[in-house]
């Protein structure tokens, strides 16, 4: 048999779709158009996945159909058949937005499933990559690439496409953000994509002029929103439908055959007669005209500017009324990566029609408007008469069908059969119109408006609107520097060359610290002043471990990288008491207790303490005990209170009974074992600390001061520290910042160095974080090697919700749109940054403001990773090595990182600083240290940083009207600008502040 089938559709849970479009309206429309197999869409969507379920049951061959409680009782248009009758084929559209070779990628996919349990495998996968929930077709920040991995890894017999391959905004093949290949889109997993849909903007025959091309099958679909819009392109196949017969018959394409003048065989064959003994296989597609296509042609929509190719050119890209860049369609991307003159169709090239649904040849008939009731009203009763919409559009002859409509609507079905038409095309997401009667010609049908009122088609007005007039500005880049050439400046290369005595250096944010710390140990090793065995590097988390290896190996050779000693303090606490075991010094505790087996073993003590506290202060004391073991301090001494000095003593002698360690012991330990063993220490100092590195020395504890100067010996020759004080905030949990200026007192002889000059950061924003330090004298700044200077953004909302989603918003704009809906919308910018999601952080100072912007993240769709902290030594979960994603988390937790764009959310008085809400004057609290975190968090932005505050906020039950922190009142306002979204009334829309002078 013949059969129609349309694989891309949207249910109701995606984005600006209709209501209707529900499993049982899909399928009544689908048997109303002659379309026997659809494609469920959105099945990542836990409703939808749901109602699947709940609607459907699983056919034959892999496919589904309505359980029977379900069907409606329609009546059969004549040849057709059913909504019953209809078949669904599991699938989903994913938008990956990712940034590869250097630009950001927007790529639509369409992946296809052979069963439930695989979809729930993939579904599984995804879930942890991104946000699946919120909108039917999830935006992830994957590479199609992995996507694709993903989806074979999932189900051997699962196959992807690439849909709307040359839409400018999400297309593989797209102007504005896709490659110029599927080869470079895909790589290796290429062979595994077999098939590209040509969206409503091109037709097969614009796609035969890429070679490149030739070699996939071409399919059309009609990514529907609605369910009346159902097949408006479709794909024809021959053979008993099923989803493997499906699968190959796309896999191995057409077979070259002509079917030109042959329609009437073609609907012969649908309604089960006579196929001619063709092979079954892929016929062909059901096309739109492409013209009608929203992006067919360049343009600007805001000026009323639709420009062909030739044009664009002349004008250099530019509108001929504001000068803005105008969005190149797919005639242009066409044209310029074609290879082939127009008219010339590979070998095996399947057939193809362009139609003009048949509401539209209706109502153009009738001169009113395709979704009137009139027209309703005549549709359906040609359907009635006629049979399923397609076959009265692509086989049944014009004879029969004059039998039972008019004139004018015959003439019109064949003038789109056979292309005469008059079109206006689209352009910038602007539907193209298609005319099919020419002024005056209605008068020449007049007899029958016996069966139908036939009116003179009435002119559309022209839209009005002001247009934008100046240029945007364009956004200074970063300055070349000699790190972004991969050498050293003048002061990195001083503090990585002294050998003659310990270095001490200053390190500002975005200065390049772990650059010169990993070029130092280069050098050491290259220039053969140690032997890599000798060098022993520490920092604090893994993570930056973790870093540093992977920059040592691309600076000397793999075999010299293993043997430098990198880790953190804790890794190597650990490496000395097992060296003190093998040098004949047993340890009784051998097991390292992870913090919460830790924390679970002293509330065992306190209980046997018989002391009565509440959960919190059961905590609260434990980590009392901790900074007393950090500080090397005795819980015999008189400044220790009688509770704390009970349950430490209790609660140590219970870790040797249980023969373990907690993490603070991987450092105390080893202190007070080479204090009293000179013989292992002056091994360790001559054999694997003869050079000795400290990465974030603004962070160490008196503990791990201390097993420095131990191993470094009292000249500390071979001793490099590197770190910042002014981003000293960890003294809650132990830190101590003095002790990076007291160095200089136990090493005279040190060189001290301090490295200034920025490659991170606008030089707004390095003003800005200064002036919150209180930093007066010009030379105490950072000097800015960024060339950039945009206004540092400080925005005021009425409440945690709406700064979230503001948030997300913004984000959804300078990405240029994450969606059609943000296009249409008028939501998105041009940027002339390439951004993806991981240029983007949002951090808050505490968990609470946090909780309110995931909230808003996850009805966002926008894929997002939160950070958080499980062990002291790291600073925050890895986040899916797959996936992009914008990143939310703690000040704290940024520390070490950066990005082009950084919203500090909640700053507020309370918040940062930090008072509980009835606490301020029992509170204890740090305030430099709370002013070095907001410095932190703002110079952790290159391009772009937001501070944004509610007016009103909820925490720990109370609703308290909120002030700006007092941090940012000695902040320049010259270099910022203030804005409030919405009004106090919350009556404005939110949207994103316009972005011109930031990325333009």
């Amino acid at each position: 048999m013949l059969y129609f089938a349309d694989l891309h559709i949207h249910s109701r849970y995606s984005r600006a779709t209709s209501p209707d479009c529900n499993l049982v309206e899909l399928a009544r429309w689908a048997a109303l158009k002659g379309t026997l197999v659809l494609a469920t869409g959105d099945f990542t969507h836990p409703s939808w996945n749901g109602e699947i379920r709940e609607f459907l049951q699983e056919a034959e061959s892999g496919l589904f159909r309505l359980k029977d409680e379900h069907v409606p009782e329609n009546p059969t248009v004549p040849g057709g058949f059913g909504p019953g009758d209809v078949r669904f084929v599991l699938n989903v559209e994913i938008s990956s937005i990712y940034k590869k070779n250097g630009a950001t990628r927007k790529v639509h996919n369409l992946v296809f499933m052979p069963d439930l349990d695989a979809v729930d495998r993939f579904n599984a996968r995804l879930d942890r990559i991104g946000n699946i929930k919120s909108d039917g077709r999830p935006i992830l920040g994957l590479d199609s690439r992995d996507l694709l991995e993903i989806a074979l890894e999932t189900s051997s017999e699962s196959y992807l496409i690439p849909a709307h391959i040359w839409t400018p905004w999400f297309s593989i093949l797209g102007s504005k953000s896709g490659f110029d290949s599927v080869d470079e889109c895909f790589g290796d997993l290429t062979p595994h994509v077999f098939a590209l849909e040509t969206g409503l903007s091109s037709d097969p025959a614009m796609n035969h002029r890429v070679s490149g091309l030739d070699r996939f099958t071409l399919v059309s679909n009609s990514d529907t929103h609605s369910p009346s819009k159902l097949a408006r392109q479709a794909n024809i196949f021959l053979g008993e439908p099923g989803y493997e017969a499906i699968r190959e018959a796309i896999r191995t394409g057409g077979d070259g055959r002509s079917w030109e003048g042959d329609a009437a065989r073609g609907f012969g064959a649908m309604t089960g007669h006579s196929d001619g003994g063709i092979a079954p296989g892929f016929v062909g597609t059901i096309e739109f005209f492409p013209e009608e296509g929203k992006y067919h042609l360049d343009g600007h929509r805001k000026c009323l500017a639709r420009l062909d190719p030739k044009e664009t050119e002349a004008l250099e890209g530019r509108c001929p009324v504001c000068r803005h860049p105008v969005t190149v369609g797919v005639m242009n991307r066409v044209n310029a990566l074609a290879d082939r003159a127009p008219g010339i169709a590979p070998p095996r090239a399947a057939p193809f029609w362009r139609m003009l649904p048949l509401a539209e040849i209706v109502a153009q008939a009738m001169g009113v408007g395709p979704q009137s009731k009139k027209v309703s009203a005549v549709y359906r009763d040609l359907l009635s008469r006629l049979g399923p919409e397609l076959a009265v559009l692509w086989s049944l002859p014009l004879s029969e069908i004059s039998r039972h409509a008019p004139e004018i609507i015959v003439e019109g079905i064949r003038r789109v059969r056979n292309g005469e038409v008059h079109i206006q095309a689209g352009y910038d997401g602007e539907y193209g119109t298609v005319r099919l009667f020419a002024p005056g010609e209605h008068e020449l049908f007049a007899g029958q408006q016996s069966f139908i009122s036939i009116e003179a088609p009435k002119r559309r007005k022209a839209s009005s609107g002001r247009t934008a007039t100046g240029r945007s500005k364009k956004r200074p880049g970063p300055a070349p520097s000699a790190n972004d050439a991969g050498g050293l400046n003048e002061e990195q290369e001083e503090a990585a060359l002294i050998r003659d005595r310990c270095v001490l250096v200053q390190a500002g944010p975005g200065t390049g610290k772990t650059r010169t710390l990993t070029h130092r140990i280069a050098s050491l090793v290259e220039s053969k002043v140690a032997d890599p065995g000798a060098i022993t590097a520490v920092t604090f988390t893994r993570k930056a471990a973790q870093e540093m290896r992977s920059r040592l190996q691309r600076l000397i050779a793999p075999e010299d990288a293993a043997k430098v000693r990198v880790g953190t303090f804790h890794q190597l606490g650990a490496e000395i008491l097992e060296l003190f075991r093998s040098k004949g010094h047993p340890e009784e505790r051998t097991r390292v207790l992870e913090p919460e087996e830790a924390l679970n073993l002293f509330r065992s003590v306190v209980k046997a303490l018989n002391v009565d506290l509440a959960s919190g202060k059961v905590a609260r004391l434990h980590n009392e005990i901790s900074l007393l073991k950090q500080d090397l301090k005795s819980f015999a001494d008189a400044s220790v209170s009688p509770l704390a000095a009970a349950a430490g003593a209790a609660y140590e002698e219970c870790l040797r009974r249980e023969g373990a360690l907690d993490l603070d012991d991987l450092i105390v330990r080893p202190v007070e074992m080479l204090r009293s063993e000179p013989e292992i220490l002056a091994f360790l100092r001559s054999s694997r600390a003869v050079h000795l590195l400290v990465d974030e020395f603004q962070d160490v504890n008196r503990a791990q001061y201390e097993l420095v100067r131990l191993l470094s010996g009292p000249e500390g020759s071979g001793l490099f520290v590197i770190g910042d004080p002014d981003q000293a905030i960890y003294g809650f949990r132990g830190a101590d910042r003095e002790l990076f200026l007291k160095f200089a007192e136990d090493f005279p002889q040190a060189r001290r160095i301090a490295l200034k000059r920025n490659y991170r950061s606008e030089a707004t924003i390095l003003r800005g974080a200064a002036d919150v330090l209180g930093v007066e004298e010009a030379g105490d700044r950072l000097i800015p090697e960024n060339g950039g200077a945009s206004p540092i953004e400080r925005v005021v909302l009425p409440n945690p919700a709406t700064e979230g989603m503001f948030i997300a918003r913004t984000i959804d704009a300078m990405l240029g749109g994450s969606s059609f809906f943000s296009l249409d919308s008028g939501r998105a910018k041009e940027s002339t940054q390439e951004l993806g999601f991981r240029d983007f952080a949002v951090l808050f100072r505490l968990n609470a403001v946090g909780d309110a912007l995931e909230e808003a993240f996850e009805a966002s769709g926008i894929p997002f990773q939160r950070g958080r902290k499980n062990r002291p030594e790291e600073e925050a979960d890895e986040l899916d090595p797959r996936a992009e994603a914008v990143t939310l988390m703690t000040i704290h937790a940024s520390k070490g990182l950066e990005f082009p764009v950084v919203f500090v959310a909640g700053c507020e008085e309370g918040i940062i600083p930090y008072v509980p809400p009835g606490e301020a004057e029992a509170f204890t609290i740090d305030r430099e240290e709370e002013k070095r975190l907001l410095y932190v968090a703002m110079t952790r932005a290159g391009n772009g940083l937001f501070l944004t505050r509610a007016g009103r906020r909820t925490l720990f039950g109370r609703s308290v009207e909120s002030e700006e922190s007092s941090f940012l009142s000695n902040v320049d306002r010259t270099i910022c600008r203030l804005s409030e979204p919405l009004s106090s009334h919350g009556k404005k829309e939110i949207s994103a502040p316009k972005q011109c002078e930031l990325f333009g």
